[in-house]
C-alpha cells in the first residue's frame, strides 16, 4: 500500500517565524499535513536519507520527531532559503 499524497513541503528558514506559522495553519484548515523544513538546519538537524532499490529510489526528511517520504509529497511551499 502506498503512502497518502496529502504532504505539503514547507522550505523556508528558521527565522521565519510568523509567516511559516500561519501557512501551516491554513494549509491544516483544507485538510494537508504541512512538514515545515528549515534550510539552514540541514544537514546538522535535518536529515536527507535516500533509498535504493532495483525498482525505485525514494527519500525521506527527518526533522525532529517528524518525518516524510518523498512518496507522500503533493506540493512544495517555498518562502526563505
Amino acid at each position: 500500500m502506498s503512502p497518502s499524497r496529502d504532504v505539503a513541503l514547507l522550505l523556508t528558514h528558521s527565522g521565519d517565524y510568523f509567516t511559516i506559522d500561519r501557512v501551516m495553519e491554513a494549509l491544516s484548515k483544507k485538510g494537508a499535513k504541512p512538514f515545515h523544513f528549515d534550510t539552514d538546519l540541514f544537514p546538522m538537524a535535518v536529515k536527507l536519507i535516500a533509498y535504493l532499490d532495483n525498482q525505485m529510489l525514494s527519500y525521506r526528511l527527518e526533522s525532529g520527531k517528524q518525518c516524510i517520504d518523498s512518496e507522500q509529497v503533493q506540493s512544495v511551499w517555498m518562502r526563505r532559503i
